[in-house]
């Protein structure tokens, strides 16, 4: 939940210093062995830097 919390406050650039933040994070999960690889993090990320 830390981690969510952080990436909020990055998501909105409420930070005094920082003229544009892009945010890309991914999430792994144990128990689906979809998402826990590296090949499903990369993927994961490229897709969000795409989007953004």
């Amino acid at each position: 939940m830390l981690l969510c919390g952080i990436i909020n406050e990055l998501d909105q650039g409420n930070t005094a210093n920082a003229r544009h933040c892009n945010v890309a994070y991914f999430f792994c999960q144990a128990t689906d062995s979809r998402i826990n690889n590296v090949a499903a993090v990369l993927r994961g990320l490229i897709y969000l830097l795409i989007e953004q």
